[in-house]
């Protein structure tokens, strides 16, 4: 298993733009259609921006994680073609950057600690019960102060968004009581290091984006852009995912997951495709992603209504 990605296509596309994007999954299980399709919109977005393409295996979710699980995930990566830029980071190895960003937050103020457990909260906003403990208390969560008003921003697909996370969510935990920082941390502080300024994901984490872009702000990071691409839905409605037990991609047939895949955003492919070598078929869906996606131009449509998996 290597850990940096390398093949003919990706020395020729990567480095002749700033462009750096991530794809960015927990090690909980295989990859399954849903996040393949994630995995290859990334890579797709940033091969056709002459950028990078930056692999991070969220792990910090300790509980969560399943043995071998990385390496099934980055060996299904490389037997799609889509090899990662640069070397991969794990969030386990990163807990003195998520203990610094807390720190440089409680400077501010903006931190207090918590003793309520999950059961005496109701409802899913926090009522602000313990903001008063501001000094460090033991066997208590750290949450964010959350700033009042509205965060705005613009994805590329050129949707304005706005939320007032303080009204929609309340002080948010950064730190949980077992001692394992958040997902929203240290997606924020993750991306900020590596220079990520583009992000491409799934539509189910387009809720997170405001407190993410709120974390951004208070930190004084560079904010990225996002574009986030409809989720595949199960003959049940719900999205394909390890929850619902959705099957691992299979390794043995790259070119008819890649066309499908590329069925699904929308792509058109080659009446030869099953034919076609795994690099060839990623250069022709490189060159149809420049042509919709580079300029802003994508409209995330393609898969809103597909099912069938």
């Amino acid at each position: 298993m290597r850990e940096t990605g390398s093949n003919d296509i990706h020395e020729a596309m990567a480095g002749h733009s700033n462009y750096v994007g991530r794809f960015a999954p927990s090690p909980s299980g295989p990859l399954h259609l849903g996040s393949m399709l994630a995995a290859l919109a990334s890579y797709l977005d940033a091969k056709a921006a002459g950028g990078q393409w930056l692999v991070r295996i969220d792990d910090i979710d300790t509980p969560r994680n399943v043995d071998g699980a990385e390496e099934v995930i980055l060996r299904t990566l490389e037997a799609h073609g889509l090899y990662w830029d640069g070397a991969l980071t794990r969030q386990s190895e990163r807990l003195d950057q998520y203990e610094a960003a807390l720190a440089e937050l409680a400077q501010k103020g903006l931190l207090f600690w918590c003793s309520c457990s999950r059961k005496s909260l109701r409802g899913n906003i926090y009522p602000g019960k313990c903001r008063q403990h501001t000094a460090h208390r033991e066997d208590c969560a750290i949450r964010l102060r959350t700033p009042p008003g509205e965060v705005r921003w613009q994805e590329r697909s050129g949707q304005a968004h706005s939320e007032n996370v303080e009204k929609t969510v309340g002080d948010y935990v950064l730190k949980r009581r077992d001692g394992i920082f958040s997902y929203q941390l240290c997606v924020v502080v993750d991306d900020a290091d590596s220079g990520i300024n583009h992000i491409v994901r799934g539509d189910d984490l387009r809720i997170t984006t405001g407190r993410q872009i709120q974390l951004t702000r208070l930190l004084g990071y560079p904010e990225a852009t996002y574009l986030h691409i409809p989720t595949i839905n199960s003959r049940s409605g719900h999205k394909l995912s390890k929850q619902t037990f959705a099957p691992g991609v299979d390794t043995q047939n790259p070119n008819q997951t890649l066309t499908t895949l590329m069925q699904l955003l929308g792509l058109v492919t080659p009446t030869n495709a099953l034919h076609l070598s795994i690099e060839e078929l990623l250069r022709i869906a490189i060159e149809q992603w420049r042509l919709v996606a580079t300029e802003g131009r994508y409209q995330p449509t393609a898969i809103e209504n597909f099912v069938g998996f």
